[in-house]
């Protein structure tokens, strides 16, 4: 897949002193010297675009970078499955976040080499793809974070070439993005109520709809990314200074100025619940929290990059105190005992129809995520070394930990041609029998390690085809005719832990139960399709020496949560209660012997899973694909 291309792109060329490496076993043969930086990246470079770069079979000058199958191999193995031009102009289809984030390794290769090669990449993508400052947002549910890919994408892309043009394109996406994505400075464009205004909140939207109103890390530090680094270009204007610092303060407005970070030091996956408003807002429904559930690897990327451009604009080393030592917590936390970057433990995968999953596809998105940590690693050291700020010692450490990481890639990832369905599922092998560029495995590994999914940030969690039995002891009960009526009702109880909806009313006139928090109230365990449940996230309360007590926490939100072994029964385990009460070696759920039961799981990071219908697994609302499977291996991730 093209996204383990992109990490090769970049194996820091800001690490200008990496020598080859020691002969070894991999790259075309056995017991060769691995290639150099240089040629690693130029040769991942040429794959890329020989096996990925597409064209319009009707607009032969629409290119854009195909992603087999698109994210995580959905939609078969045809490059035109899920891409089609709407016109011989535009291809909205055709364009998606990973060609911004290759464009910009393309223009980093480009400016460390000093190459103007396939300088007509990024005029290719911008004229047809539509991402730009014209995109009405109004009109269609938008996803801000590929917006800010493009901008960040476009002004590296202006470092390049040095053509006005990109930075004007560039400036017009962050200015869109601003607009549109920080929740603070305007009425919400896409609502329908005329009193939403929004006006003091603060934080990045994930997206512009208001049921996908997730404030994640990643679109605000894409903001706080864009905007320090224009701060850092343009030292004479300020306003890039003033928004970046407006976005510093909010994302460390949480936990007395800790921020959106984990015990560890590593960016979490951003603020919970959906709708939220900030860390200070008195409604305990509107009040943000920090998910405390640590993020992939990209985060902690652009917040280092951030914080290196922000230290040299302005002096103030509690930014470069901040960047340090994030980057220490990545060294310390994402990597193997032999010092190669891995991720943090969860991924976006989908299943194959079998309980154990020794078989399951990955997905693309996240493999993505290293490369653009490795990237921002490079800003991160390159910013820093400029004036002296990066010590010998930590460049030593730091280059060790990217050669070893490159090394893992390129002997363990690396697939020549001919490829066949094994190596590679789209089989899009070289047309010309003598090109010999290299692909690589999705995975970067031999081995297995369990993942599981990232947080969820939504109100409730939801389950389908389930139903509660209760003693009639409910709070309330009644006829509603949809089920988010049924969910609006529950949250006007303070004291609403779950509601259950009906879509065929079994009770004449009723259609929505909605339960307390009392354990004896319910149980939800049956399996009815015509039903579904509700469970509100017990958001801001933490199992920390509550393991195995049946005494109730506390949560933000006025609600309890429970850390005994009975919390999975009554769907009130407190969100970190794997983490924090089961051993290492049962905190990745399976379906063994839980097949066909209406048994729920609890996972990371909250909410639960169920081993239903087949052993296909049924997943909480918005928690996308659970990890019940084992994942192929992390452990060589590339990244040049």
């Amino acid at each position: 897949m093209y996204a383990v291309l992109t990490l090769l792109l970049v194996l820091s060329f800001s690490f200008s002193s990496l020598p080859s490496s020691k002969k070894t076993e991999g790259s075309h043969g056995t017991n060769t010297a691995l290639p150099n930086a240089t040629t690693r990246a130029t040769e991942a470079l040429d794959g890329l675009l020989y096996y990925f770069w597409e064209h319009d079979p009707k607009a032969k000058k629409i290119g854009f970078f195909f992603s087999c199958g698109q994210i995580g191999g959905w939609g078969g193995n045809e490059v035109w499955t899920q891409c089609s031009c709407n016109t011989r102009d535009a291809c909205t289809d055709c364009y998606r976040w990973w060609d911004a984030v290759s464009l910009e390794s393309i223009a980093t290769y480009g400016i460390y080499t000093k190459s103007n090669r396939n300088a007509t990449v990024p005029s290719t993508i911008y004229a047809h793809s539509p991402y730009n400052e014209k995109w009405n947002a109004t009109a269609i549910c938008t996803f801000i974070d590929d917006f800010l890919w493009y901008g960040i994408a476009y002004l590296r892309v202006y470092e390049w070439l040095k053509e006005p043009i990109w930075l004007n394109r560039s400036l017009g996406i962050y200015n869109w993005s601003w607009f549109y994505g920080w929740d603070d400075d305007r009425v919400n464009e896409t609502s329908t109520n005329e009193t939403s205004t929004n006006t003091s909140c603060g934080g990045v939207w994930w997206n512009n709809c208001e049921d996908h109103h997730f404030k994640d890390s990643i679109t605000i530090l894409q903001m706080l990314h864009f905007s320090s680094k224009l701060a850092y270009l343009f030292p004479k204007n300020d306003t890039y200074l003033l928004k970046a610092e407006k976005v510093w303060n909010w994302f460390f407005s949480f936990d007395d100025g800790y921020g959106l970070m984990t015990e560890k030091y590593l960016v979490s996956t951003g603020a919970v619940p959906e709708n939220c408003c900030n860390s200070s807002s008195t409604d305990p429904f509107a009040k943000c929290h920090n998910s405390r559930i640590p993020g992939t690897s990209y985060n902690q990327g652009l917040l280092m990059s951030s914080s290196a451009y922000l230290y040299r604009r302005t002096g103030n080393k509690t930014y470069l105190l901040v960047g340090m030592r994030a980057l220490e917590a990545i060294l310390t936390n994402y990597t193997t005992d032999e010092g190669i970057l891995i991720d943090e433990p969860r991924g976006y995968q989908n299943y194959q129809y079998d309980c154990w999953g020794s078989s399951s596809d990955p997905g693309g998105d996240w493999y993505s995520f290293q490369g653009i940590f490795m990237l921002h690693l490079g800003y991160f050291v390159e910013t820093l070394r400029d004036n002296g700020s990066f010590s010998d010692d930590m460049l030593e450490k730091v280059t060790a930990f990217i050669q070893k990481t490159s090394d893992s890639a390129w002997t363990k990832s690396v697939v020549w041609p001919p490829f066949n369905n094994t190596s590679d599922a789209c089989n899009t092998g070289p047309l010309k029998p003598a090109v010999n560029y290299p692909k690589f495995h999705w995975w970067w590994g031999e081995n297995t390690t369990s993942q599981i999914i990232p947080p969820d940030p939504s109100i409730f969690f939801h389950k389908s085809q389930l139903r509660c039995a209760g003693n009639n002891t409910q709070l309330w009960e009644g006829l509603t005719n949809d089920e988010n009526v049924c969910k609006g009702k529950c949250m006007e109880y303070s004291n609403c832990s779950k509601y259950l909806y009906s879509s065929y009313q079994d009770v004449p006139g009723i259609d929505c139960w909605i339960w307390s928090y009392n354990r004896t109230d319910h149980l939800c365990h049956k399996n009815d399709y015509d039903f579904s449940v509700g469970i509100k996230r017990p958001v801001g309360a933490s199992c920390s020496g509550h393991c195995n007590s049946s005494t109730p926490i506390k949560t933000a939100s006025g609600g309890v949560c429970y850390c005994d072994a009975q919390c999975d029964k009554h769907l009130d385990c407190c969100l970190d209660y794997v983490d924090q009460c089961l051993p290492e070696d049962k905190q990745i759920p399976s379906c063994k012997g839980t097949c066909n039961k209406n048994q729920a799981l609890p996972i990371r990071g909250g909410g639960y899973c169920w081993c239903t219908m087949g052993c296909n697994p049924w997943y909480p609302y918005r928690n996308f694909k659970l990890a019940t499977s084992l994942l192929q291996p992390v452990h060589n991730l590339a990244r040049l």
